[in-house]
Formats: C-alpha cells, sequence, structure tokens
C-alpha cells in the first residue's frame, strides 16, 4: 500500500479503531476530478479542498456508493490523503480515514505512521468522505501541496488490490494565507501632501492576483479607488489632504485561490500651532522655523501663564510636540473639558523628534474642550490632531 508508507497506515489503522469520529461540515473551494478509470469501489471521482477559521476541509467522492464498513480497520482498504507542507516532494502529514462499526474515524499521521491526532470525519452522502482537519496538526502551514488516494481490494477485478488518485498527475496547492499588505510609512505629522507607503505580497503559494488602494473620509462615506495592481512589493501613493483633516485608506488584496486581506491606515493631518482655530493666552511666538516643524512652523512658550485653548467635536484629540535642547525640562500641563488629565515631560522624548506626545480617545463623537499650559520651561507646540 503506496510503498514504504503502507507499514506506518496499516499500525495506525489500529489505534485510530478506538477512536469516536465527530461530524463536521465544510464546503470546498477547489474541486479536482478524475476518470472511471479503476474497476474498485473505491475509484474516485473527485476530491475537493477547502478551509475556514482553524480547520481545513477535504472530501472525496467515488463513482459508486459503498458501505461505511466498506473501511473497517479488519480490511485493507482505506481513503488517504497525502500532505506536503514544504518545497519538497516528501509528505510530512498522512490522513488515514478508516471505519469503526457504524461511522467514519480519521487520523492525521506523520509519515512513519505515528498518529498525531483526530481529524473529524462524515459522510454527505453513499458516495463520500469528508474530513475536517485542524491547521495545527498539519504545522500550521501557510499552504501545502496534496492528493488523494483510494485502496480497495474485495472483488475478482481488484483481487490484488486497485489503487486510485486524484490527481494523477502532480499534487495540488492548497493556498491557506490571504495575502501580506502592510503599511510601510505613516509620517508623524504628515504634512498636508504626502506619501502613504505600503507593500503588498503572497503568502501561501498561489500568487498576487490584484490588489486595490482605497480611500474615504475619516466617520464614513463610500470607498474611492486610488490606485490598483496586479503585481506585488513596495507601493507609493501620493495623497493631497488637508489641514486638520483625517484620511482613512484601505489595501484589499486578493491570491490565486480567492484568499482576501483587507488592512487598513488612519492618517491625520495635524492643525498647525498657529492655526487660527487655535486660540492662545499669554506669551507666545509662532515663526519659529525649521525643517522638522511640522509646515515649518513651531509655537513656543516659557510663560507659566500661558495656555493653547481649542474646542472640537471629534472622537479623537492628540498633542504634537518636538523635543531635544530647545525643550529640554520643559513641561505641560494637558487639561481635557477644564479637568486636569496629564503631565507631559517633554525632555524625556528622542532628541528632535516629532511626535504625538499625548492622546485620548472617546467612546463616541462629542464636543470637547482641550487646553495647554505651560507647566515648567520651554513649552512648544507643533500641532494637533482632532478627528
Amino acid at each position: 500500500m503506496l510503498g514504504g508508507w503502507g507499514r506506518g497506515v496499516a499500525l495506525a489503522a489500529a489505534t485510530l479503531a478506538g477512536l469516536a469520529g465527530a461530524d463536521a461540515a465544510a464546503a470546498g473551494s477547489k474541486t479536482v476530478r478524475d476518470g472511471n478509470d479503476r474497476p474498485g469501489r473505491l475509484d474516485i471521482r473527485a476530491a475537493t479542498q477547502g478551509h475556514a477559521g482553524n480547520r481545513v476541509t477535504h472530501t472525496i467522492t467515488t463513482f459508486g456508493r459503498w458501505p461505511t464498513a466498506l473501511l473497517g480497520p479488519s480490511t485493507p482498504n482505506y481513503l488517504l490523503l497525502v500532505i506536503t507542507t514544504d518545497s519538497d516532494r516528501a509528505p510530512e502529514r498522512l490522513v488515514l480515514i478508516i471505519s469503526s462499526p457504524g461511522r467514519l474515524l480519521a487520523g492525521v499521521l506523520n509519515p512513519r505512521g505515528r498518529l498525531l491526532g483526530r481529524a473529524a470525519a462524515s459522510r454527505p452522502n453513499a458516495r463520500a468522505a469528508k474530513v475536517k482537519i485542524r491547521r495545527s496538526l498539519l504545522g500550521n502551514p501557510a499552504g501545502y501541496r496534496w492528493q488523494a488516494f483510494a485502496f480497495y481490494r474485495g472483488s475478482s477485478t481488484c483481487g490484488r488490490g486497485c489503487l486510485d488518485r486524484a490527481p494523477n498527475g502532480s499534487r495540488v496547492l492548497h493556498d491557506l494565507a490571504p495575502p501580506s499588505v502592510s503599511f510601510t510609512s505613516a509620517p508623524v505629522p504628515p504634512a498636508e501632501t504626502y506619501d502613504l507607503q505600503f507593500s503588498v505580497g503572497d503568502a501561501g503559494g498561489s500568487g498576487l492576483r490584484a490588489w486595490r488602494l482605497e480611500h474615504r473620509p475619516f466617520g464614513g462615506g463610500p470607498w474611492i479607488e486610488l490606485d490598483s495592481g496586479s503585481r506585488g512589493g513596495s507601493k507609493s501613493h501620493q495623497h493631497v489632504g488637508v489641514q486638520g483633516g483625517t484620511d482613512v485608506f484601505r489595501v484589499v488584496a486578493r491570491d490565486g485561490h480567492g484568499n482576501v486581506r483587507v488592512s487598513q491606515r488612519v492618517v491625520s493631518v495635524p492643525l498647525d500651532g498657529p492655526n487660527s482655530s487655535l486660540v492662545y493666552a499669554g506669551t507666545w511666538s509662532h515663526d519659529l522655523t525649521g525643517a522638522g516643524d511640522f509646515l515649518g512652523t513651531l509655537s513656543r512658550t516659557n510663560d507659566l501663564n500661558a495656555t493653547m485653548t481649542h474646542q472640537f467635536t471629534g472622537r479623537y484629540v492628540g498633542v504634537v510636540a518636538p523635543s531635544g535642547a530647545a525643550s529640554l525640562g520643559g513641561q505641560m500641563n494637558v487639561y481635557l473639558d477644564d479637568v486636569h488629565v496629564a503631565t507631559i515631560y517633554l525632555d524625556l522624548l528622542p532628541n528632535g523628534r516629532r511626535r504625538i506626545v499625548w492622546a485620548q480617545a472617546f467612546p463616541g463623537a462629542g464636543a470637547h474642550k482641550i487646553r495647554l499650559q505651560d507647566a515648567f520651561g520651554t513649552f512648544e507646540l507643533d500641532g494637533v490632531i482632532v478627528r
């Protein structure tokens, strides 16, 4: 029986006979058809693959009807899946289907015949057997190649055994993993015109089929396609935003087996420090310039009575500030709806980096007020993010 694997299959059959099977149902996403080329009762007509969640599903359908007892452990008959999870031709897993009185049993074996775990087995009809296998029993591969076998001995034409397989040639690829999508650049803070960078690739072996980049405003609205393609790799899209606005992007990628990945990125353009919607009190300067400052401006104060107040409607607010020698030792108090919520120590940040130094998310959109006050030393403000 299948050369060197026969002994392992036979040994595992005795072990499987003591297990209780469980019914399972899952639709196959690909079907391999085989001709009526073997006279035995288990001549394969078709074999399917499918997956959902953490399980894969295979169904083997024969031309003729057969009783469940035909695969009894005291017989040489069986159905088998041979699975290769790496790049060589040697199998890493065997999925054996036999029967115990009144029910099918299925188990996952290594090539030496050692039982690794049970798979759920059921009979959709009198011509088929279905197995549902946990991915972990296969080693959690991103994809694998498989071939279905059926062995029958018990009639004059199959007195020495009839072995059928599907497909008759190369094993079939089963791609389990959706394409990979990663956003590789998200400038903080971004300028009004910024580059959105991302990469797309295939993970499970069937090849990237298509990807598209879509956009809509934060808060809802239809998705509008900005770019698309069929090749993987690094991508870049230049987007023109507005100060104080928030853009939502998503990449939808599909591979050759229909697996889909949807990844999303939210990008907010801050209100610059001198923006007219930010109300200042006390002594401030707004004309500092520097290559690292958002829109080339920076608001600075060392007046402990100085405040910045902004009233907004949204579900998120963040403060963008620089760090480094100019703000070494600087601190600011943050008040949200007139309640003190934080004291930010700017000298603890990486030298010279503009970043979000404080942020607050709300359960839903609403009216709020944020007030910043110089608490110690020199306080610098580069922008406020609201969305």
